[in-house]
C-alpha cells in the first residue's frame, strides 16, 4: 500500500523561516509526499526564497493567491491536494525528519482516520514547553467526542495530526476568523471512527514575537468567543449531548480573555480596558445562567468547576489560580 501524503503549507511573510520549514519536509525519510505551498499574498521575499531553492523540486507545487488569511490558504491547499492523508504545517514551523514515515507505518497497521502526536513550543534559543500524549487508540464517534470534550488526550490543534482525506469531504476551515482550529476540530471528530494517539513528539511550533498570542488585547481577541459559539451551534444541531459542555468552554474562554486583558492593562487605554472587560463579563454571565446547574459542569475536574463558578464572584482571584495551574 503506497500511501501518498499531502502536506499543506500556507506562506505569508515568513522569509526568515520558510527555508527551515521546507527543508524539514523535503528531507522526510518517507518519500511519497507532495508539498503544496500556498502563497497567501506575501509582501516580503518569502516566495523568492522558495522559488530560488525549491521551484524545480518535483515534490513541491506552488500556488499564488490573494491574501485571505490562514484558513483561506489552507482551504485553497485542500482543493489542490491529491494525497490519501493530509498534514498541515505552518511555514515558520518544522517537522522531525522521521515524522511521516512513522505515521504511515501506523496507518498501514490500522487505517486510523486521525493520528495525533506531540509537539514542542520553541523559541530562537530554547524549547519553551513540550506537549506529549499517551499511546492509545480510541474507536467510535461517541468515545472520541467524549475524550475531546471531557478528557485531555485530544486537543484542538490541527498541525499535530494527520488526517484521512475523506474527513475533509464537504468540510473546510472557517475563513476570516482566528482560532479556526477549534472551530473545525469537533466537526472532524464527528466524522471520525478511529483516532490513534502516540507519545512521539514530531512537530516544532515556533513561537514568534509577533504572533497573535504575543500581541496586546484587541477586539480581534473576541474571535475566541465567536469560535466557542460556532462549536456550540454545531453541537446543538448535530451532537446535542455535548451542547452544554461547548457552552461551558465559552465560559473558560472568558477566563482566558480576562487574563490576557489584565496582562495588557498597561499598554491599552483605560477606555478600551473598561469596554473589553464589560464585554467579557456580559458573555460570561450569559453562559453562566445557562449552565451553572448542568450535569456537564459536574463531570469536569473539581478545580475546573471551582474556577468556572469563582469567576462570577472574583475574577482576579480566578485568573491568579489559572496562572498557577498553567505555570
Amino acid at each position: 500500500m503506497n500511501i501518498k501524503i499531502s502536506i499543506i503549507v500556507p506562506v505569508y511573510n515568513v522569509e526568515k523561516y520558510v527555508d527551515r520549514c521546507l527543508d524539514s519536509l523535503i528531507n522526510q525519510s518517507y518519500k511519497n509526499i507532495e508539498i503544496i505551498i500556498v502563497n497567501d499574498g506575501s509582501t516580503d521575499n518569502s516566495m523568492k526564497v522558495v522559488e530560488k531553492k525549491y521551484k524545480n523540486n518535483d515534490k513541491i507545487r506552488i500556488y499564488d493567491k490573494k491574501n485571505g488569511g490562514l484558513s483561506s490558504a489552507r482551504n485553497y491547499g485542500l482543493g489542490k491536494a491529491t494525497g490519501d492523508y493530509y498534514l498541515f504545517v505552518d511555514s515558520d514551523d518544522w517537522l522531525e525528519l522521521n515524522c511521516i514515515e512513522e505515521l504511515v507505518n501506523i496507518i498501514k497497521k490500522g487505517n486510523a482516520d486521525i493520528i495525533e502526536f506531540g509537539y514542542k513550543l520553541v523559541s530562537d534559543n530554547s524549547v519553551l514547553s513540550t506537549a506529549k500524549f499517551e499511546n492509545c487508540e480510541i474507536e467510535s464517534k461517541e468515545n472520541i467526542l467524549e475524550e475531546f470534550f471531557f478528557g485531555t488526550q485530544i486537543i484542538d490543534i490541527v498541525c499535530n495530526k494527520i488526517y484521512n482525506k475523506n474527513l475533509f469531504i464537504d468540510l473546510r476551515f472557517v475563513e476570516g476568523k482566528i482560532h479556526e482550529d477549534y472551530m473545525i476540530t469537533p466537526e472532524l471528530l464527528f466524522k471520525c471512527n478511529k483516532i490513534v494517539i502516540i507519545d512521539k513528539v514530531f512537530y516544532n511550533y515556533y513561537q514568534r514575537s509577533d504572533s497573535i498570542t504575543q500581541k496586546p488585547f484587541s477586539e480581534k481577541n473576541f474571535d475566541r468567543i465567536f469560535a466557542g459559539k460556532h462549536v456550540a451551534d454545531f453541537c446543538n444541531k448535530n451532537i446535542p449531548d455535548y451542547y452544554e459542555i461547548a457552552l461551558i468552554r465559552i465560559g473558560f474562554i472568558c477566563i482566558y480573555l480576562y487574563k490576557h486583558l489584565m496582562d495588557s492593562s498597561k499598554i491599552i487605554s483605560k477606555c478600551d480596558y473598561k469596554k473589553y472587560k464589560e464585554k467579557i463579563i456580559y458573555e460570561y454571565n450569559n453562559i453562566y445562567k445557562m449552565v451553572y446547574r448542568s450535569q456537564s459542569l459536574n463531570k469536569l475536574p473539581f478545580y475546573k468547576r471551582i474556577m468556572f463558578v469563582m469567576f462570577k464572584y472574583n475574577m482576579k482571584l480566578t485568573v491568579g489560580i489559572y496562572r498557577l495551574l498553567r505555570s
